[in-house]
């Protein structure tokens, strides 16, 4: 064990020393490429580079490492080379098989760190189905826990086949599950985060207990992003930080994550970036830029992969601006004789109508920014959020939620609005129509599952036939309780006066409707009249919004 610590501190130095290491994930493709631009990195002065079997050129990105020592580029111990476990390898007896494979692969005769890749075992014979976007696999989860894997990880250690040993993609929840038993503390977590994605309470739980924080996708996955998701290289107050420091934007970015003491490794097959990228050492972000950088924040994951859903991130993310888009609109409503009277949005005031409906206030808009102190003055009744089937258009804006596409504004929103009602925020009641239902519904609770749970209590599905909800839509949703109510109470057919009425009969506290976009029409339409100002039917096309009505 003492050589645990004495390498442990010996990574943390170069961690202080180098904190721009060398990704290698190239989506899968052209190996020898990747090998050569880890000798042009070495060149450069690159110590720390992030390798997996998973990422298929660890033979070549090995054989670039050994010419780099051999031509006296770089001793071996001035290098610094992780490696992944990956999730086929989670049983206790493959663990050091696992090991051996990367360092005869690599040709290297220990690693400097051995990362558990993802905190998900599965079974041997799990394969790669398909390579765009990340990769998808064909796995069966496997019966061994993480602090088995573990133990059979600091075995490694202490024979001296991995120097140090860490953590990928881990929770507040799994590590402190981890720090409760184990012998070795891991030397890193290695996890996304960038300025949408910034991670303040992980960050400071891992300074706290001395695990550093390795970001990968450290300039926001550049490589495959999903169509219509945000650039964080287009972003204006990096433009504007990067103009005013005569920087490149991925040098801002990058700089804004290191002068948080996280090592970074951005990955890259141009001599030209990565010279750029590592010139982060001698020059400073300044307190008033590390400030305005804040407003990137969205608690936004560019990264999600079909096997692992981030349960935990209700806890992990900063509540009050979780999943708020970085507009400075703002919404307030005013109470009068435990009635809602009137609206300010931006310091414009609107009032609000008498009938029975004016009580339900918009929320949210396109843009939206609604803290919930905001809310906490008023004694709040009903919560709605409204989406549309349009939000799961093929050219709507999407990430993939258990193998389905969703929509990243209603994700997002979601998120945030849960996080917002906290426990209240435990069921949902979908309304699906014959013509469209089964793959709306399907999608609705897919996204509603993954992004509320463990939140998530009680699924109430309104369905014109009960025939529709198939066993897909049961299997899903078999953590949590589900009622299949078969009235067909509202349809197509109704008018937006009923949609009004149904929704306020609906006894749930927190409701979220998906409706088809002909019903949603007619409800805003109903409302139209009462709060044009805050009325938007861009909600058809992919977009959420959601009330409040007032006790």
């Amino acid at each position: 064990m003492e050589n645990s610590k004495v390498w442990a501190e010996k990574a943390k130095q170069i961690f202080r020393e180098h904190p721009v290491g060398m990704g290698t994930f190239n989506s899968f493709e052209d190996a020898d490429k990747v090998a050569l631009a880890v000798k042009e990195a070495v060149k450069l002065g690159y110590r720390i580079f992030d390798l997996a079997p998973a990422y298929g050129n660890q033979k070549e990105v090995g054989e670039a490492l050994r010419e780099c020592i051999r031509d006296g580029l770089v001793r071996r111990e001035e290098l610094f080379v992780m490696t992944k476990l990956w999730q086929t390898d989670h049983e206790v007896d493959r663990v050091p098989a696992a090991l051996q494979e990367t360092l005869t692969e690599t040709g290297l005769d220990y690693i400097d760190c051995l990362i558990m890749h993802w905190p998900s075992a599965w079974k041997p014979g799990a394969y790669l189905a398909d390579s765009s976007n990340g990769g998808r696999f064909a796995f069966e989860l496997a019966d061994v826990t993480i602090n088995e894997t573990w133990k059979a990880m600091e075995g490694l250690v202490e024979k001296g086949l991995s120097r140090t040993i860490a953590v990928s993609n881990f929770s507040l929840r799994l590590l402190r599950d981890l720090l409760a038993s184990c012998s070795i503390t891991p030397v890193a977590n290695e996890i996304e985060m960038h300025p949408y994605l910034a991670q303040p309470k992980v960050l400071q739980y891992c300074q706290e207990h001395g695990i550093q924080v390795i970001a990968y996708s450290p300039l926001g996955k550049l490589g495959y992003r999903d169509p219509g998701t945000p650039s964080l290289l287009e972003e204006p107050v990096v433009q504007e930080i990067a103009q005013d420091l005569g920087k490149n934007a991925s040098q801002v970015i990058l700089k804004w994550n290191v002068q948080r003491n996280v090592v970074v490794i951005p990955k890259s097959l141009s001599k030209n970036r990565l010279e750029l990228n590592a010139d982060v050492m001698d020059w400073k972000l300044t307190e008033n830029q590390m400030e305005m950088m804040k407003q990137c924040d969205q608690n936004f994951r560019l990264v999600r992969m079909h096997w692992w859903e981030f349960i935990d991130d209700y806890e992990d993310f900063t509540p009050l601006d979780y999943g708020m888009n970085k507009s400075k609109d703002v919404l307030k409503a005013d109470v009068w004789q435990n009635s809602v009277k009137k609206i300010e949005l931006n310091g414009k005031k609107e009032e609000i109508g008498s009938e029975m409906h004016a009580d339900l206030i918009p929320l949210a808009l396109e843009d939206w920014n609604v803290k919930q102190t905001e809310l906490s003055k008023y004694s709040v009744k009903k919560v709605v959020h409204l989406i549309s089937t349009g939000a799961w258009e093929p050219d709507s804006d999407a990430l993939s939620v258990t193998g389905k596409k969703q929509s990243t504004a209603v994700y997002g929103r979601l998120l945030g609005l849960r996080h917002m009602f906290g426990e209240d925020a435990n069921k949902l009641h979908v309304y699906a129509d014959e013509n469209a239902s089964v793959e709306t519904a399907q999608h609705a609770l897919g996204l509603v599952v993954s992004s509320w749970d463990p939140a998530l209590k009680k699924v109430v599905l309104d369905v014109e036939k009960e025939a529709s909800v198939t066993k897909e839509m049961k299997e899903m949703l078999n953590r949590v309780e589900v009622e299949v109510q078969s009235t067909g109470s509202v349809g197509r057919n109704s008018s937006g006066t009923q949609l009004l009425q149904w929704i306020l009969s609906n006894e749930d506290q927190h409701t979220i409707v998906v409706w088809h976009p002909e019903m949603i029409t007619k409800f805003l339409s109903t409302l139209q009249g009462e709060i044009p100002q805050l009325i938007s039917n861009n909600l058809c096309t992919g977009e959420m919004l959601s009330f409040v009505l007032f006790k």
